[in-house]
């Protein structure tokens, strides 16, 4: 009983470890985003598109979509952090 009070209550803690202790950012991990959001971008679009032509346009489209967004958002973050 006891091991399992323990591991739930570290399990339970280890979210809160990544805003105590957030891990640093490198180049490496930010090269590895672009493959992850093309994979999400392929899978969400083919679920939603009509004929499997249409896969490689409409994910590539949603992939700059939501890079350009995380851009945007990252941006206004810095300059928040700057003019602050």
């Amino acid at each position: 009983m006891g091991y399992y009070c323990f591991n739930l209550l570290t399990t339970l803690a280890a979210p809160a470890t990544i805003l105590l202790k957030p891990l640093s950012f490198n180049s490496h991990r930010l090269w590895m985003l672009l493959p992850i959001v093309l994979i999400v971008a392929v899978v969400y679009k083919a679920t939603k598109i009509d004929h499997l032509r249409q896969l490689p346009i409409a994910s590539l489209l949603l992939w700059v979509t939501i890079l350009g967004g995380m851009f945007a958002v990252c941006l206004g973050l810095l300059l928040a952090l700057l003019l602050q």
